[in-house]
């Protein structure tokens, strides 16, 4: 685990704030890399973003084909009474 360095940095109008190149290299930042950014108390953490699925929910409807008869809201909805197996 690399040593923890720190550098004052100065908020831009904007917004904006530049992460030195020291830091950059040292965390293998590229341009282009996701950071989160989580606000607490204190202040802020910058930390590289979690690769996702890449896929919303909306996006999956459909993905998981059914050529049965169509099932109501209400049947779906039902609860399950496993008792009954």
């Amino acid at each position: 685990m690399p040593v923890a360095k720190s550098e004052t940095v100065r908020l831009s109008s904007k917004g904006q704030l530049v992460i030195p190149r020291k830091i950059r290299e040292l965390l293998h930042w590229v341009s282009g890399t996701e950071l989160t950014v989580i606000a607490s108390g204190k202040g802020v953490t910058i930390q590289p973003a979690q690769p996702g699925t890449g896929k919303r929910l909306e996006k999956l409807r459909g993905c998981l084909k059914y050529s049965g008869p169509r099932v109501s809201d209400e049947e779906l909805q039902a609860p399950v009474d496993y008792r009954a197996d």
